[in-house]
């Protein structure tokens, strides 16, 4: 009885080898491998007690490569579920695809000829997300605001007193910078707004300011006294 046991579990074991199944848990088929080799070397009492071991791991370890198995083809069954869907979905965004070419009266058939359109077809130009229109902006007021005041501080004169107004425009701008960066950034947006505004006003009217100074220059040659002649 003692051989058959000993017998049986060294041909599973083999088996076991051969089939790669010894993979599923390296440890525990080591285990039973030296449990086998320490049973074959006694007898009696020990070798039973070895033996009902044996008998126990080895059907422990059928029950792992059922497990094993059964683990196997459920991970395959969601895999080839999830293939299945992907299709599903790609096959729709090519049919949606294939849809709006014809609506826009496109053929992509290959040799067809080129419908006649009634419109032009303008692509539609994805808009940015607004959460990174918000970083650029904040990024480009950062750098601009760097930017003014090392401009600021470049037209600083070299022996500029504390008293000289562009040393002291230059010392409320950097004690603003880091009181507040975000106040000095609306305050040059508010300035550069002003700028603007002067800018367009002065450019929109010099014709207006020439035509005002011909008129008072013509005015002030005819109100001159003339000289009583001699």
């Amino acid at each position: 009885m003692a051989e058959d046991v000993a017998a049986s579990a060294r041909a599973q074991l083999d088996a076991w080898r051969d089939s790669d199944a010894a993979g599923v848990d390296p440890v525990r088929f080591r285990l039973i491998e030296a449990l086998a080799r320490r049973s074959a070397s006694h007898d009696g009492a020990v070798r039973q007690m070895l033996d009902a071991r044996l008998a126990a791991l080895v059907d422990s370890y059928r029950e792992a490569i059922a497990q094993d198995a059964a683990g196997r083809e459920a991970a395959a069954a969601t895999a080839q579920d999830a293939t299945a869907e992907a299709a599903g979905m790609l096959a729709g965004l090519v049919s949606y695809i294939k849809a709006n070419t014809r609506a826009a009266g496109i053929d992509s058939a290959p040799g067809a000829s080129a419908p006649r359109a009634s419109a032009p077809v303008r692509a539609v130009r994805p808009e940015p997300a607004p959460e990174l229109v918000d970083y650029f902006r904040d990024t480009w007021s950062r750098v601009s605001v760097s930017r003014q005041l090392r401009q600021s501080q470049a037209q600083l004169p070299g022996n500029a007193g504390p008293l000289n107004s562009d040393h002291l425009v230059h010392r409320a701008l950097t004690l603003m910078h880091e009181l507040s960066p975000g106040y000095l950034e609306q305050f040059f947006s508010y300035v550069e707004a002003m700028a603007w505004l002067e800018q367009l006003h002065r450019g929109g009217a010099p014709a207006e300011n020439e035509a005002v100074r011909a008129t008072s220059a013509k005015k002030t040659t005819r109100s001159k006294p003339r000289k009583a002649a001699s």
